[in-house]
């Protein structure tokens, strides 16, 4: 392996910080450009990709499939994503508790399907990664039920307020 560039795995270190090569080159006074040939020049001398790469679900194959239990409705939209999609893990492990799923996951034992709201701690920290697809979208249906005219209360109004904007992702 070729000696590392310090200057190299300082413009690294910005781009994952601000996960953002723009803002990562305003940060250090580099054009874009630049911070994208500085941390190609990092992943030459380290052999291996770092940044700025598309994973797919399909890629993530080899993996252990970290998911619920059957008969829930949780695993039946991973099948019906996976079949759909002709994707097919060779290992699964299925397991009952999403917060087991969820700490087998940030351990690197598997790949796990995961509600985003439900990993947003391990995102922010780096622990875990999001492989986007976009035909993997999944709607969340509520039911508000109140005594009648109840709706006309002021605090009953500013939470019926606040889930229209969480359910809309405006909040």
């Amino acid at each position: 392996m070729a000696e590392l560039n310090l200057y190299h795995l300082k413009t690294f270190y910005a781009v994952a910080r601000h996960l953002n090569y723009s803002r990562a080159g305003e940060e250090l006074a580099l054009s874009q450009p630049a911070v994208s040939r500085q941390v190609a020049a990092l992943e030459k001398t380290l052999e291996h990709p770092l940044a700025g790469r598309n994973v797919t679900a399909a890629d993530l194959a080899e993996e252990t499939l970290l998911w619920r239990e059957k008969g829930s409705a949780a695993r039946a939209l991973v099948e019906s994503f996976l079949d759909e999609e002709g994707i097919s893990f060779k290992k699964t492990a299925e397991i009952s508790d999403a917060g087991a799923i969820k700490r087998l996951a940030t351990e690197q034992v598997g790949v796990a399907f995961l509600p985003k709201h439900a990993v947003e701690l391990e995102l922010a920290a780096g622990v875990l990664r999001v492989v986007d697809h976009n035909r993997l979208a999944v709607p969340v249906y509520c039911s508000i039920i109140s005594v009648k005219d109840m709706h006309s209360y002021p605090a009953v109004l500013a939470f019926l307020n606040f889930v229209r904007k969480w359910a809309t992702g405006h909040y």
